[in-house]
């Protein structure tokens, strides 16, 4: 059979990047060299679907620049499917095979449709392989211009990328365009408010527009502050109307939002803290903030607590998460329809069951 045309190892690598926007469900390992590795060594012995040639982790983790550059023929091809020897200075060392095979293929591009498992052996078996699916294949094919590459992966993409790591994609996109650029917020009555540009006025921008939208059933915005304590956001007559001190000479949070709900049992207090470097809702802060709201006028019963994240898979999330206080909520902009309660269940002796009767609620 013919073999299919070769790329470039770096090619491949920089399609990859076009291909799995950040975003992308398990971004990085969608991107990196093992991905390369293993998207190159399936098009090197012709493991495409329909095909019913497979590419084991010993096939990716034996390849070799020079194999890669000298040694395409496809006699060279299918002498290597048949048995894969090393030639110069391999890619991976073969203890590797396990970690490409489960991290990068099975939990990462499988999941995506990207790569199909050979079904009919066990997981582990010596002549356990892979293969890339037609569609994933096509975007590979060292003919498409630039245009057409585009396309396709745009289209890849909208037939195999779900609808929330569609929109986390987007979101991801918006941010990197417009950190540079002062931010408008429209408030949930229908004013409009220029932040600084920055990270951290695109979480609350988010915080405002999507969160309070979403979570809350009547959403108004007290206070937004800046770095520096910079005022962006205070409304003096609904915290006049509800018997609310703020005080911008206090440490408040960056974002105070109310849900008026419709009755005064479901008034509630939001205090948000925007994280995009440090400052999350951790116990110190929790409780500095009670002070501050009881003095201030709050009913503390009423307060609840929000820690805004850009995505999970920022450095500031992974930096404080673990920080965070019982008691209090984590939400992040590209990933809103997921919110993280933080519970101490050893304190109140929660059971599994009592929280996922929360979930049947929905």
């Amino acid at each position: 059979m013919s073999l299919p045309p070769l790329l470039a190892p770096e090619e491949i690598r920089r399609r990859l990047s076009i291909i799995f926007p950040k975003g992308t469900p398990r971004h990085n390992y969608c991107v990196g060299r093992a991905a390369m590795a293993a998207v190159y060594g399936s098009i090197y012995v012709g493991a495409i679907e329909g095909a019913d040639r497979w590419a084991g982790p010993a096939r990716l983790v034996r390849l070799s620049d020079q194999r890669a550059t000298s040694l395409t023929s496809d006699e060279d091809r299918e002498a290597y499917l048949r048995d894969p020897e090393v030639v110069g200075k391999r890619w991976y060392a073969e203890n590797s095979r396990e970690t490409i095979r489960d991290d990068t293929i099975r939990q990462s591009l499988i999941p995506l449709g990207a790569f199909i498992e050979r079904g009919d052996i066990a997981t582990n078996a010596q002549n356990q392989g892979y293969a890339l699916s037609i569609g994933f294949a096509h975007l590979f094919d060292p003919n498409l211009s630039a245009e057409q590459f585009e396309n396709a992966a745009a289209l890849w993409r909208a037939a195999n990328l779900s609808p929330q790591a569609r929109s986390r994609v987007a979101m991801m996109a918006k941010g990197a365009a417009t950190g540079r650029q002062p931010v408008l917020v429209t408030l949930p009555n229908g004013e409009a408010r220029r932040l600084d540009a920055g990270p951290s006025s695109l979480i609350a921008k988010a915080v405002v527009e999507d969160f309070a939208q979403r979570y809350l059933q009547h959403p108004a915005v007290l206070w937004i502050s800046e770095s520096g304590r910079k005022v962006a956001v205070q409304d003096d007559e609904l915290a006049a109307r509800m018997n609310i001190v703020i005080d911008a000479k206090r440490i408040l949070p960056d974002i105070i939002l109310v849900d008026i709900g419709t009755s005064a049992d479901e008034f509630m207090v939001i205090f948000v803290e925007v994280v995009a470097s440090d400052g999350p809702m951790d116990g110190q802060r929790v409780a500095a903030l009670k002070t501050i709201a009881a003095n201030a006028g709050f009913d503390v019963g009423t307060i609840t607590f929000i820690t805004a994240y850009w995505d999970r898979d920022g450095a500031a999330f992974k930096k404080t998460f673990a920080t965070l206080s019982p008691d209090t909520f984590a939400w992040c902009a590209t990933q809103p329809d997921i919110l993280t309660i933080i519970v101490d269940g050893g304190e109140r002796r929660l059971r599994i069951r009592d929280i996922t009767r929360l979930w049947s609620l929905g």
